[in-house]
């Protein structure tokens, strides 16, 4: 029996970077037992309509049984992601969301939900915008094709602009990111 309280959203998982800080792919760092990219995954499928990993080579994470689409775009850079996002998203509205976020909680997506308008909610922690932690609308679209097509792939100047809304979380520690292994400088 499906949930009844899901989202009306497709979330897109972004595990197309290189994981160059991390030393190995990060996706599949084992959090509390299983990769992380499995943990988020079924954290946004309990939360969302739909769940899509966007990654350069979808084959990568084949073997753990997550629905997985090709970035559209050539470039290795975060806009190329939420391009992609935008364009393959079934529904009005979708979050776009890095595959390195350890704490993300359902509460999250609804604070960010609850929040929605405008071309999107992005969420600020430590006073700087988290767009790959972030609510958009389709109507979004239109801006971030314009900033690509002017090779501006600076997420933080494409989302300061009029249009998206800010939202200081209640509890901003969700979004601390993983870039280096947590055991890394232990001796």
């Amino acid at each position: 029996m499906e949930p009844v309280n899901r989202l009306p959203a497709h979330a897109f998982l972004l595990a197309g970077g290189q994981s160059t800080r991390f030393g190995s792919d990060k996706a599949r760092y084992l959090i509390w037992n299983q990769p992380l990219i499995v943990r988020l995954h079924g954290l946004l499928s309990r939360a969302c309509q739909a769940v899509t990993v966007l990654t350069k080579q979808p084959s990568k994470y084949a073997d753990l049984g997550l629905i997985c689409a090709a970035d559209r775009y050539p470039e290795q850079a975060p806009i190329t992601g939420l391009l992609t996002a935008l364009e393959m998203s079934s529904t009005e509205w979708c979050f776009v969301i890095a595959c390195d976020l350890p704490n993300l909680s359902g509460e999250f997506l609804r604070e960010l939900w609850e929040g929605r308008g405008g071309l999107g909610v992005i969420p600020l922690a430590e006073d700087r915008r988290q767009p790959l932690a972030a609510l958009y609308h389709r109507d979004s679209l239109a801006r971030f094709k314009g900033a690509y097509e002017q090779e501006e792939f600076a997420l933080q100047k494409i989302v300061s602009a009029p249009g998206f809304t800010t939202m200081e979380l209640s509890q901003p520690q969700v979004l601390a990111n993983l870039n280096t292994p947590p055991d890394a400088g232990k001796g």
